[in-house]
């Protein structure tokens, strides 16, 4: 019988399970891939929002350390290092020299448990809680910034986790945190020898930064070569010793800052639900102790953060204190 000329061919069995296949592999193919663009996106976004607050924070922090002031004057000091104005001043001035009511502080152990260095200074930065001081723009703060491990509950600053999310997991971080005192509040006056201790107690602490895991800071003497990592322009003196301690009522002509940052995600993942401080390849606490080794230490903290494959970023630079009369010889 002849088979009708209008007839169409049509696809078998088989080719149609071939074209099922292959479609198949193309819509499998093209799901992977956007799955991996989208891990890659997050994982960038998590990259950018992190390093973005670090880069912010370190910004204000080389700023304001640039403004960093002690209003050095000179004044008469008795036998005993103690200077006219000090109420027991002994009415005998036998030395004269540099004398400031300010004080400037930086390196290990001054906060309890810090990781790493801390500074702590005062500046114009004209910050009030009182609303009629507020448009005094060039008021004097305490501040200070150091890094801490701990979780979003634990009080230590404002901006934790609220109470009624308390019951959940709390999220252990390193964290760069800010104190402030508001101008009408500074106790450096009253209490010079407490004015850290006073700061962090009545100040306000909050986190600039998450995932800070170094943070340092190193005063360098003008010919460049630097002390010891502790400075503290609130050493005695005693006033028939010859010349005054040269950090003593003195800011350092400049400052060196480092600054590193892991990403959010790879910190989720190394810290997960542990209270314990993450393994990063390196020990926070076990670097920066000795000035000579300066980029040393921060070639061993990347090379631990590149042995672990953890994402970071270094903020570093030189920061020139604008107030800084800087003299040797009184």
């Amino acid at each position: 019988m002849a088979i009708p000329k209008n007839r169409r061919a049509a696809f078998s069995l088989l080719e149609v399970l071939v074209a099922i296949a292959v479609l198949s592999l193309i819509l499998a193919l093209t799901l992977d891939m956007t799955s991996q663009a989208s891990k890659v996106w997050r994982r960038g976004k998590s990259h950018e929002e992190t390093f973005r607050a670090a880069r912010d924070a370190f910004a204000t922090i080389t700023r304001e350390l640039s403004q960093s002031t002690l209003n050095t004057y000179y004044d008469y000091f008795d036998a005993s290092g103690r200077p006219a104005g000090d109420p027991s001043y002994d009415g005998n001035p036998t030395r004269y020299g540099r004398q400031s009511e300010l004080r400037f502080a930086c390196g290990p152990g001054l906060v309890p448990a810090q990781i790493g260095h801390a500074v702590f200074f005062q500046a114009p930065l004209g910050h009030s809680d009182s609303s009629s001081l507020t448009k005094l723009a060039s008021l004097l703060n305490t501040r200070g910034y150091y890094v801490k491990f701990g979780n979003d509950t634990s009080g230590d600053f404002i901006g934790g986790k609220p109470a009624f999310l308390a019951a959940g997991h709390p999220r252990f971080r390193y964290r760069l945190l800010s104190i402030e005192q508001p101008s009408e509040k500074m106790s450096v006056y009253a209490s010079p020898s407490n004015w850290i201790t006073n700061a962090l107690s009545n100040g306000s602490a909050r986190v600039l930064a998450e995932n800070v895991v170094a943070f340092a800071v190193r005063p360098m003497w003008p010919d460049g070569a630097s002390t010891s990592y502790s400075y503290d322009s609130g050493v005695s003196w005693a006033g028939n010793s010859g010349n005054q301690p040269r950090e003593m009522n003195q800011l350092p002509p400049r400052l060196e800052v480092i600054l590193v940052v892991i990403d959010e995600a790879t910190s989720a993942r190394l810290q997960g639900n542990s209270s314990a401080a993450p393994d990063l390849g390196f020990e926070p606490n076990e670097v920066f102790h000795d000035p000579a080794e300066w980029d040393n230490d921060l070639k061993k903290v990347e090379r631990g953060l590149q042995d672990g494959r953890i994402p970071y970023r270094v903020f570093r630079t030189t920061v020139p204190v604008g107030t800084s009369l800087w003299n040797s010889q009184t």
